[in-house]
C-alpha cells in the first residue's frame, strides 16, 4: 500500500491511498541498510532515486540548517511592474499673464525652484512695459518650451515646474490580478534593485481599462524626499496580499530542482548520521520566506532548510559514479 499525503487548507486536495505492489508509502525514508544509498527510482512514491548519507563528521561540516515542517501564515505578494511620473497635484503650468516678448528668462530645464523665485521677464504687447512671471511653487523645472525673443501668448506653457518631493508610481495590473487589488493596500517599490524599497500604498486603481494593453492602472503615491524616484524610469513593485494559513510550508531556500522538478531534501536520523531522501513536491502559494507545499512533506516532518543545494550536488556526484 502506497500512502499519498496530500497538504492543503483547500477542499482539493485530500488524502489519496493507492495500491502499488509491495512498496512502502513514499513518507517512509527507513532503509534495510543505512549504510548505503538507496538505488531505486520510485516516482510513484514521491522520492526522487538516490539519498544522500552523511556520517556524524560530515554532517557537522556540511554546514546544513534542519527544520520541522509546520503550518504557517504566509504573505504572498503580487509582483508588480511600474512608471514613475510625477504627482500631477504638485504640478504647475507656466503661462503669460499677457501677449508679449520674451526678454529674459532665469531658470533652466532641471533648475531649482523656490515659491517666489522669478522664472520668466516679458515685455507686454500693450504697455510695452516688462512684467515678471514668478513662481507659486517650490520645485524643479521638468519642462521648458520658451526661448528669449519668442512672442509668447495667454494660452501658451511656458515651463512646468514639479514638486517632486512625492511622485506617482502608475502600474499596469492585467485581468488575472484585478481582484487582488484595492485602495489602501501596501505595496514595496523599488527601483530595480537599486537602493531600498519604498512604502507606499494604492491610492487609485482606474475604472476604465487600457485598450491597447487589455490592462488597468492603478497608483500609488511615494514619498521621495531625496529625489531617487525619478520620473520616467521603471520600478518593481510587490503588493502585499491577504494573509493565508498553509497547513505545511518550508522555506523557500529548501526547494530544489532535479531533472526541473522541484525537490525537498528529507532528513532521516541514523546511528551514524542522516540520511537526506529527495521528496518530490507540489508547491502552492508562497511569501518572501515560506512556500506551502500541497503534497510530499508532511507536519514536524525534519526537512534541510537552508545550503540543501550542497546535498543536490552531493547526488548528482552519485548518480554520476552510479552511470559508469
Amino acid at each position: 500500500m502506497i500512502a499519498l499525503f496530500i497538504n492543503s487548507t483547500e477542499n482539493t486536495h485530500s488524502a489519496v491511498t493507492e495500491k502499488h505492489g509491495d512498496h512502502e508509502g513514499h513518507n517512509d525514508h527507513s532503509s534495510k541498510d543505512e549504510t548505503k544509498s538507496s538505488s531505486h527510482d520510485d516516482h510513484g512514491n514521491g522520492e526522487m532515486g538516490d539519498a544522500v548519507i552523511l556520517d556524524k563528521i560530515k554532517l557537522k561540516n556540511a554546514n546544513l540548517t534542519i527544520e520541522k515542517a509546520g503550518s504557517i501564515a504566509l504573505k504572498p505578494k503580487l509582483s508588480l511592474n511600474g512608471i514613475i511620473t510625477p504627482n500631477e497635484e504638485k504640478v504647475v503650468n507656466i503661462s503669460p499673464r499677457y501677449p508679449g516678448v520674451v526678454r529674459k528668462i532665469n531658470k533652466r530645464l532641471g533648475s531649482r525652484v523656490e515659491v517666489g523665485d522669478v522664472l520668466v521677464t516679458i515685455e507686454s504687447d500693450q504697455s510695452l512695459k516688462q512684467y515678471e512671471i514668478k513662481s507659486s511653487v517650490s520645485g524643479t523645472v521638468i519642462n521648458r518650451r520658451v526661448s528669449l525673443g519668442e512672442h509668447v501668448d495667454l494660452n501658451d506653457k511656458l515651463m512646468v515646474v514639479a514638486d517632486l518631493s512625492s511622485v506617482w508610481v502608475d502600474f499596469r495590473v492585467y485581468p488575472r490580478d484585478f481582484k487582488k487589488l484595492k485602495i489602501n493596500q501596501d505595496v514595496e517599490i523599488s527601483m530595480l534593485s537599486v537602493g531600498p524599497a519604498a512604502k507606499a500604498k494604492i491610492e487609485y486603481i482606474s475604472p476604465i481599462g487600457i485598450r491597447d494593453t487589455q490592462s488597468m492602472l492603478a497608483r500609488a503615491v511615494v514619498d521621495n524626499p531625496n529625489g531617487n524616484f525619478r520620473p520616467g524610469l521603471f520600478v518593481a513593485g510587490q503588493a502585499v496580499l491577504n494573509e493565508q494559513q498553509a497547513f505545511v510550508a518550508v522555506r523557500k531556500n529548501a526547494v530544489q530542482y532535479i531533472e526541473g522538478k522541484p525537490v525537498v531534501f528529507i532528513e532521516e536520523q541514523t546511528n551514524e548520521g542522516s540520511k537526506f531522501t529527495p521528496q518530490n513536491v507540489e508547491l502552492g502559494p508562497s511569501d518572501d520566506n515560506y512556500v506551502e507545499v500541497y503534497f510530499g512533506v508532511l507536519p514536524d516532518q525534519r526537512y534541510v532548510s537552508d545550503n540543501s543545494f550542497m546535498l543536490k550536488a552531493e547526488l548528482s556526484k552519485n548518480m554520476a559514479a552510479h552511470s559508469h
